[in-house]
């Protein structure tokens, strides 16, 4: 009966991502060294922002990303750059504005556990690392922000090879499954969870949907770049332990509604457990 009921509202449903998290904004250059990223135009005046802007990470990398002399004032300089292993160092005179992710038109959040999301509003958390991830390329840009005396400051780029990521194995199967639909059908649980919200009735709907159905639901899954925001727990909080979940949000600064899909690790192989549209 739930099948049925869920397959009542398939019209309801938007079949691409087009999900929204107001408190962020979202790009990146396409370029994955720091020498290379693009300057980009901001107002030329500067207005250092109200000092909530150091309470939230959330709030600090929005300023952070668009505003090219508040970003200036928050790098670590010389700033350390270790690509592959080998440390460069960056100074003032060398660094161009890099808008980070700031212009894409979605952005994507990896966790592991609900104890991991709830990070993101915990205003103890003093280290966060920003992730690009280069599909094609198979590299990481990572961002290592750390925040002292209540202001965050960058303090060092590194760039590594996907393989070598924590994250490798996740990673290599997410590349096949957003860009194949019969790989999807093979990687889906039998049957998934599903769930939506009902704009006209203001219900949110529960059901079990089969692998057939998927092509209905499915959403545009990024495929070339997908971005994390990584948050360490505070030293009075209980490290987030590894899990065989993750939890893949898709986000938007346009509004609207938002996307995840939670996969489940059975058994040495990743599936698709849950997709809330």
């Amino acid at each position: 009966m739930i099948r049925v009921i869920v397959a009542l509202f398939v019209c309801l449903v938007i079949v691409s991502c087009q999900p929204g998290r107001p408190s962020r904004t979202v790009r990146h250059t396409e370029n994955d060294s720091l020498r290379d990223t693009v300057a980009v135009e901001t107002d030329s005046t500067y207005t250092a922002p109200p000092k909530a802007a150091d309470g939230l990470f959330d709030d600090f990398i929005y300023v952070f990303m668009k505003d090219a002399a508040f970003q200036r004032q928050r790098i670590s300089f010389p700033l350390k750059f270790v690509v592959k292993g080998k440390q460069q160092q960056v100074n003032s005179k060398e660094w161009k504005h890099d808008p980070l992710y700031l212009h894409r038109d979605v952005y994507t959040i990896i966790t592991k556990s609900k104890k991991e999301e709830a990070l993101e509003k915990d205003t103890l958390v003093r280290n966060v690392v920003v992730e690009w991830v280069n599909l094609s390329r198979k590299e990481v840009k990572q961002y290592h922000f750390v925040k002292n005396d209540g202001r965050w400051m960058l303090n060092l780029i590194t760039l590594v090879g996907m393989d070598n990521h924590e994250d490798a194995d996740f990673y290599a199967f997410y590349q096949r499954f957003a860009v194949s639909e019969a790989y999807q059908k093979k990687h889906l649980l039998n049957p998934f969870k599903f769930r939506t919200y009902d704009s006209d009735n203001f219900q949110t709907i529960d059901g079990l949907l089969d692998p057939e159905q998927w092509p209905d639901f499915r959403p545009t899954l990024p495929h070339d770049i997908i971005t994390n925001i990584r948050y360490s727990p505070s030293h009075s909080l209980e490290a987030v332990s590894d899990s065989p979940r993750r939890t893949l949000q898709i986000c938007s600064v346009s509004g609207g509604m938002g996307c995840s899909l939670t996969f489940v690790n059975k058994k040495g192989s990743w599936w698709l457990e849950r997709l809330d549209n």
